[in-house]
């Protein structure tokens, strides 16, 4: 009652059609792998070089290793991205806050737009500007704190498009409050 040579050639036969069949379909699970991996790349701002880093993604091969490798590296920037989902909300919404201070302060320099004030515009900005002044300090300690805690949580900076963002905000902060001082 034990497997005859035929059964055990037709099960051979049968396997062997299965990983023909596996890899004629294994390249469209690969590029589609690409596809989720640049995505996981663009929403957690990994630069040129870090990109670069991870082989597998340019490798010209198209066999289960290389699709293990990235179906691996997108679990690891997906749980990366969901343990971090806060601090990358609050880094979108510094980043949404610091343009709108940009933008007010080269608005404020239009002195054209004192004697155009149809509906109301200049108070609507200085309401704006009042805001935006207010909550852009409670941010950036908020912002600053959370990157300190990741800073200690992973042993190394939070990196924004490849650059340490703790370090750029400082930056920019100091440089901006800089030209506030000189400015009054």
């Amino acid at each position: 009652d034990g497997l005859t040579p035929s059964v055990f050639e037709k099960i051979e036969n049968e396997f062997a059609r299965c990983e023909a069949i596996k890899l004629e379909n294994i390249k469209p699970l690969i590029l589609a792998a690409r596809k989720n991996l640049e995505e996981l790349w663009d929403k957690v701002k990994y630069s040129e070089e870090q990109r670069k880093e991870f082989c597998p993604y340019y490798s010209p091969f198209f066999n289960e290793d290389v699709l293990e490798l990235l179906e691996i590296q997108v679990d690891k920037l997906t749980t990366y991205y969901e343990e971090n989902s806060f601090l990358f909300e609050l880094v979108e919404k510094w980043n949404h806050l610091w343009e709108r201070m940009i933008h007010l302060e080269e608005l404020s320099k239009n002195k054209n737009r004192l004697f155009d004030n149809r509906g109301g515009q200049l108070l609507k900005e200085e309401k704006e500007r009042k805001a935006v002044e207010n909550n852009l300090p409670k941010l950036y300690a908020e912002l600053e704190k959370a990157l300190l805690q990741f800073n200690e949580k992973y042993g190394s900076p939070f990196l924004w498009n490849g650059e340490q963002l703790l370090t750029r905000l400082q930056e920019d902060w100091s440089e901006r409050e800089s030209a506030l001082k000189k400015k009054n």
